[in-house]
């Protein structure tokens, strides 16, 4: 009976090896052919020219697509190599040394932001072409050179002379570079698709063995909100362009662990309620905020961008996610109206709120003060917490901010890719396409 029992349990352990190789098999083959499908949504233009918000994210965008073409760009198109690629790797200042290696931040991640933001404007027929002194052609050839060169010069790609990935902020960079791509999907060769799901796939693959980290009682002065937003939305991306692989809901659910790790409380850590079918417990870690919804960063307590950066890469993660038409995970905006709140009407210092009545920003604290001019970021925090619904602990809501920021933001005349992503809200918000969660 003994040996009978132990025959059987080596035929099922043979038949579960069976099975993982031939999902493994699958996978490979998949991978070898391009899954990437183009945006399938239309927005009302109707909608978006009567809209004035984005109208003011429109002009924004043009603003910061100019700065790109007129003034970053001219720096590396001569430097191509004989493929037409760019070497973007030899750029970088790996001064700093993080825990996954040097950070790489010099080249690599202006290029994917900056390929991100000429690509939603010219994706969403905003782009200027007379104003910006580039044909709509001539920036998607700019879009192109940068996202092949990026995704070849990925290490998962081979590299093509200094590769960059597995770092603290790669999964950022390549879920710019990826996105950036997917809206000019049908201007593409194959190899460049192919090397694009290649990147994006390997980076949320590294993270599915990192586990989110948390600041705990160092919340004040080093949060890890923010990384593990961005982390979050590497994942999403990867679901949002690669519905069909077998590994897609492995993905999607440590996606949810990140989202819930970058603004867990104390509370949070021995909770019993049930969230997303498990127990609070049992997705956190540790924690990054407190329960005023504050946090700190680089030892500034509180720290009002580094608060609305967290909100910001919740919203690009379901923002990516809509694009592609899938519901958002309900965990996704977990505790982003308690920060926003804070952002809102929490009174420091006894009566003086973050957010001004006038949208300027108030710093509670003398350190990174300059940091309180990045309208929009909180503008984004704003247009996202309108459209998700996040704004519920906000006296004034996020569309009567996200107006006040955007008009200082044109006054200042901001540029940043991060009007894209608002931009990107708005024409989401302007399709059939409803935020399921």
């Amino acid at each position: 009976m003994s040996g009978t029992g132990t025959h059987r349990k080596y035929i099922f352990m043979g038949f579960m090896l069976l099975s993982l190789l031939k999902l493994q098999a699958q996978e490979v083959s998949l991978m070898n052919q391009v899954q990437i499908k183009p945006v399938a949504f239309k927005a009302d233009s109707e909608k978006l020219k009567a809209d004035t918000l984005s109208i003011r994210w429109s002009k924004l965008i043009n603003l910061n697509a100019h700065r790109v073409l007129n003034n970053w760009w001219p720096e590396y198109a001569d430097r191509r190599n004989e493929d037409g690629w760019i070497d973007f790797g030899y750029l970088e200042n790996n001064s700093k040394t993080g825990e996954f290696g040097p950070e790489t931040r010099g080249g690599i991640r202006p290029a994917a932001q900056n390929a991100y933001a000429v690509s939603v404007a010219v994706f969403t027929d905003v782009y200027g072409a007379n104003y910006i002194g580039f044909s709509r052609n001539e920036a998607i050839g700019f879009i192109k050179t940068i996202v092949g060169s990026l995704a070849r010069d990925h290490l998962a790609n081979g590299g093509i002379g200094h590769a960059w990935g597995n770092q603290w902020q790669s999964s950022q960079w390549a879920s710019k570079c990826a996105v950036a791509a997917w809206l000019i999907w049908d201007y593409l060769d194959k190899d460049t698709q192919l090397a694009i799901q290649t990147m994006i796939a390997h980076e949320a693959d590294r993270l599915l063995d990192i586990p989110p980290p948390s600041a705990s009682e160092n919340y004040r002065s080093n949060t890890h909100a923010e990384e593990n937003g961005w982390d979050g939305t590497c994942l999403q991306t990867a679901v949002a362009l690669l519905p069909g692989l077998p590994r897609t809901a492995t993905w999607l659910e440590q996606s949810v662990k990140y989202r819930i790790n970058s603004l867990a409380t104390a509370d949070d850590v021995t909770s019993d309620s049930m969230v997303w079918g498990k127990p609070l417990s049992d997705w956190v870690n540790g924690y990054n905020i407190d329960n005023l919804g504050a946090l700190g960063n680089h030892a500034a307590y509180p720290h009002p961008d580094y608060m609305a950066s967290a909100i910001r890469h919740a919203i690009e993660g379901a923002l990516f996610m809509g694009l592609a038409g899938l519901d958002v995970p309900a965990p996704n905006f977990y505790h982003c109206d308690l920060v926003y709140g804070n952002l809102t009407d929490y009174p420091w210092k006894g009566d003086t709120c973050i957010y001004l009545p006038d949208g300027q920003i108030y710093w509670p604290i003398d350190q990174e003060y300059d940091w309180r001019f990045e309208y929009l970021t909180y503008g984004l925090a704003d247009a996202g917490s309108s459209f998700y619904g996040f704004d519920t602990k906000s006296t004034l809501k996020g569309s009567d901010w996200e107006e006040k920021h955007t008009r200082l933001a044109l006054r200042d005349e901001k540029m940043a890719f991060i009007s894209s992503s608002a931009y990107l809200l708005h024409w989401l918000a302007a399709t059939d396409y409803k935020p399921g969660r």
